[in-house]
């Protein structure tokens, strides 16, 4: 029979694996325009391609940093970062229910706040990584880290 001591230290190490991936993958998004900018071309190639095989990166729907495009478009971009503060403040967070994505998603529309733009991608794209990521702390009711 394992402890609960031994349990709670496992969790920890999954917690900081899964972290230490997110924030890496959060960097590479921000790196690979930085890296064109300092002349780090093969770097940066290296990183666009892999990013390209999860995200259509067409550059009217991404964001841009010292005049280069980021390796993935708002909406990836959003979902990531969404995904990396959700698993950063699990710890500390109950689950915030899709719920909340679909309220913020039609009442921004009804009232003209929120169109076919980066930041409303950003926005909503967030909100529902972080919705569907605290909701799998469901799934581990009753441990905590």
């Amino acid at each position: 029979m394992v402890s609960q001591h031994t349990n709670n230290r496992r969790l920890l190490f999954a917690w900081l694996i899964v972290v230490a991936g997110s924030l890496l993958m959060s960097l590479l998004i921000v790196s690979a325009p930085l890296a064109v900018a300092s002349d780090h071309n093969l770097v940066a190639a290296t990183i666009y391609r892999a990013f390209g095989n999860l995200c259509h990166q067409l550059p009217e729907r991404s964001f841009f940093i010292a005049g280069h495009q980021f390796a993935v478009c708002a909406r990836c971009t959003g979902l990531d970062v969404g995904f990396t503060f959700a698993i950063l403040l699990y710890p500390l967070m109950r689950p915030i229910r899709t719920a909340v994505v679909v309220k913020w998603s039609a009442f921004g529309g009804r009232f003209g706040f929120l169109h076919n733009a980066r930041h409303c991608r950003i926005e909503l794209a967030t909100l529902a990584r972080f919705s569907t990521t605290s909701g799998a702390s469901d799934l581990a009711d009753g441990y905590s880290i």
